[in-house]
């Protein structure tokens, strides 16, 4: 609900993956939101107010992968047990955070650069 009013009706699972707008992508998680007219490192379709990428969805790595990928510095580590929180920053501000198995997050350090990617089918194109 927002504003007193449902704007989307599902199971959890179904609003987690596929949310319909910002305001529930951002409402049931974390959750990296790429907004408005994007940079020319991840031009948004006609039509698509937002793409929005879970953090359990980032793949990281030292080296640039293959295809599409966002470089970003890492800002902190957060331990969890056994998932850590990555934070970073792009090279044009935007936030990101990857949520790793802890063992594959101790191979990245505060100030380190990293590549950033996702399977085109994790993310979500919001029109809202």
């Amino acid at each position: 609900m927002e504003a007193g009013r449902i704007v989307q009706v599902g199971t959890a699972a179904e609003i987690y993956e596929r949310p319909n707008s910002r305001f529930v992508a951002d409402f049931v998680g974390a959750v990296n939101l790429f907004e408005g007219s994007a940079r020319r490192e991840l031009a948004l379709p006609p039509g698509v107010a937002a793409l929005a990428v879970r953090p359990e969805k980032l793949m990281l790595s030292a080296a640039r992968p293959e295809g599409f990928a966002l470089a970003a510095t890492v800002s902190a580590l957060n331990y969890q047990g056994g998932v850590s929180l990555v934070h970073m920053t792009t090279e044009w501000g935007q936030p990101l955070k990857a949520r790793l198995p802890s063992a594959a997050a101790a191979a990245f350090s505060r100030g380190a650069t990293v590549w950033a990617s996702w399977d085109p089918a994790d993310a979500v194109a919001l029109s809202r």
